[in-house]
C-alpha cells in the first residue's frame, strides 16, 4: 500500500510541474498587455499574473490603463447597484399647551386616520430642540420620516423631553422659555396651518380653567407695560422743557441784567403752558426759545 501511494504522489506532483511548464510557456507567447487582459477578461488570474511577471515591465502602462478603465466601470455598477434613497414622510401630529409647556404627539403615519408605522424606541435616529425649532428623524424598515416644527415662540431646550408613546407613535413636551406663564395663539411661526397638523383636544381640555387665569394675567401686564411707557413719555417731556417759573437772574453774577416786569409774566405763561402740555399726555416737537437778554 504504501508503494502505491508514493507512486501516486509521484505522478500527481509531475502532473503539477507539467501543467505549470505548460502554462508559462503559454504565457510567455502572450508576454503583454493584451495577453495580460484578455486572460484578466476571462478570469484566468492565474495566467494574468504569470503573463505580467514574463513581459518584464513592458505590459506596465498599458495595464494601468486598462484597470483603470476597468475600475470606473466597476464603481458606476456598484453606485447603480445601490437601492433608491427612502422617500421621507411627514408624519401627523397634534398639539395642545399649558401656560408653561407646549405638548405635540407624533404619530407616524402621513395622516392621523391612517395606520401608524410600528415605530419603537430604537428606531429614532434624531430628536433635536433648538430655541425656536424641533426636528424628529426615525426610520423603520423602507420608511423614513422626518418631522421639522418652526416654532412661534422660544423655548427651553434643556427642560425638554420626548419618550416613545404608544405603538407608532412618541410624545414631546415643550418648556416655554417665557418667565410668565403665557398662551401661544398657535404652534408654529408660519401663519398657514399645514394638513398634518391639529388640536389634541382630549389634552388641551384639561387646561381651559387655567387659559383664561393666564390670559387675564397677560392682559393686566399689557395694562401695567402701557402705563408704564405712558409715565416713561411725560419723564422724558419733564426732561426736554424744565421749569422757568420762579427762575432769578442774579444781576451781580456774571453781569446779567434783572429781568423785567414783562419778561417775568411772559415766562409765568409760558410755564403754565408747558404744564397743560404735559398733563394733556403731549410731546412738543421742539422746546420754546428762551426770550433773549439784553446783555450790558
Amino acid at each position: 500500500m504504501s508503494s502505491i501511494y508514493v507512486v501516486v504522489l509521484r505522478c500527481v506532483f509531475c502532473c503539477q510541474v507539467v501543467v505549470r511548464s505548460n502554462l508559462a510557456l503559454a504565457c510567455e507567447e502572450r508576454a503583454d498587455a493584451a495577453g495580460v487582459m484578455a486572460a484578466f477578461r476571462r478570469g484566468d488570474y492565474a495566467c494574468a499574473v504569470e503573463t505580467a511577471k514574463l513581459s518584464s515591465g513592458r505590459a506596465e502602462n498599458a495595464v494601468a490603463l486598462e484597470f483603470r478603465a476597468v475600475e470606473k466601470a466597476m464603481k458606476e455598477i456598484k453606485e447603480a447597484l445601490k437601492p433608491a434613497p427612502k422617500s421621507a414622510v411627514v408624519p401627523a401630529y397634534q398639539w395642545a399647551q399649558s401656560g408653561r409647556e407646549v405638548f405635540v404627539s407624533v404619530k407616524f403615519a402621513h395622516k392621523l386616520d391612517a395606520p401608524a408605522t410600528l415605530v419603537n424606541g430604537g428606531d429614532f435616529e434624531v430628536v433635536d430642540f433648538q430655541n425656536r425649532s424641533v426636528t424628529v428623524r426615525a426610520a423603520k424598515a423602507s420608511k423614513k420620516f422626518v418631522l421639522e416644527l418652526g416654532l412661534l415662540r422660544d423655548i427651553d431646550p434643556l427642560n425638554c423631553s420626548w419618550s416613545s408613546a404608544s405603538v407608532g407613535r412618541a410624545t414631546l413636551t415643550l418648556r416655554k422659555a417665557a418667565e410668565f406663564a403665557e398662551w401661544w395663539p398657535r404652534l408654529l411661526a408660519t401663519k398657514s396651518k399645514p394638513s398634518n397638523q391639529h388640536v389634541w383636544w382630549d389634552k388641551q381640555d384639561g387646561f381651559e380653567n387655567e387659559r383664561e387665569e393666564v390670559e387675564k394675567q397677560e392682559k393686566d401686564r399689557a395694562k401695567a407695560a402701557k402705563r408704564n411707557k405712558k409715565n416713561l413719555t411725560e419723564t422724558t417731556v419733564d426732561a426736554a422743557t424744565p421749569e422757568t417759573e420762579g427762575e432769578e437772574v442774579n444781576a451781580t453774577s456774571g453781569g446779567v441784567e434783572a429781568p423785567s416786569d414783562e419778561e417775568v409774566a411772559g415766562q409765568k405763561a409760558l410755564a403754565k403752558k408747558r404744564s397743560e402740555i404735559r398733563k394733556s399726555g403731549q410731546r412738543r416737537d421742539e422746546a420754546p426759545h428762551r426770550r433773549n437778554r439784553r446783555r450790558p
